[in-house]
């Protein structure tokens, strides 16, 4: 590098672009389209009730990439117990996968979900009713959405939230870089982790 930043400048940079790259990855249900029994609730949520069965339930998303890899997703959900707590995944019109998202009173991310194959244009990811009482508030992707080149296509429905969302966030990088004031040649790992979002970046600086 001709210039060497300092050690607190890079920091801020790569927390920033974390930031960035975590919020595209991530989009509310509010987004989504819904189909009966899914609803959109005012709280900035999308749920089947429970007791109302799960029959015909979907939540619909769109995605437009610009190129082909395996992707994954975590969904932000509460799954109160046994009964409430998976989905259907399907990709446009493409055979379903049960996901299985783990058990959680109030929100947390769920666990990855099965994997699919993207390609270049736009899809819709679709999240089937597989068991009542389940309420989802984001789906992000885990992995192949750089590999893919993919881009989450927002709705144009308004919908009223009254959840405000907090932001916590904690960086780490490696021993070399927290050991120097400057920045020299070589490869770098940071780690954004807020209340809703996470992401890894690695930085090769020449």
């Amino acid at each position: 590098m001709d210039q060497l930043l300092s050690r607190r400048a890079l920091a801020l940079l790569l927390l920033v672009l974390a930031h960035s790259y975590a919020s595209q990855a991530q989009i509310d249900a509010t987004s989504g389209t819904v189909t009966a029994p899914f609803v959109q609730q005012a709280g900035g949520y999308a749920e089947i009730p429970a007791g109302g069965g799960h029959t015909g339930a979907v939540l619909t998303f769109s995605v437009i990439c610009t190129g082909s890899a395996t992707a994954t997703f975590k969904a932000e959900i509460i799954a109160p117990d046994a009964d409430s707590d998976s989905f259907t995944l399907q990709l446009d019109d493409g055979s379903q996968s049960d996901w299985d998202t783990g058990i959680g009173s109030s929100w947390f991310w769920s666990s990855t979900s099965p994997s699919i194959s993207m390609t270049a244009g736009t899809h819709t990811v679709k999240l089937h009713g597989r068991e009542d009482g389940i309420k989802i508030r984001a789906l992000r992707f885990e992995s192949g959405m750089t590999g893919a080149g993919c881009q989450w296509q927002q709705s144009t429905t308004t919908t009223t939230s009254t959840h405000t969302p907090t932001m916590s966030s904690s960086l780490s990088m490696t021993s070399t870089l927290i050991a120097t004031e400057a920045v020299m040649a070589g490869q770098y790992d940071v780690w954004y982790q807020g209340t809703r979002s996470a992401a890894v970046l690695t930085i090769t600086c020449d």
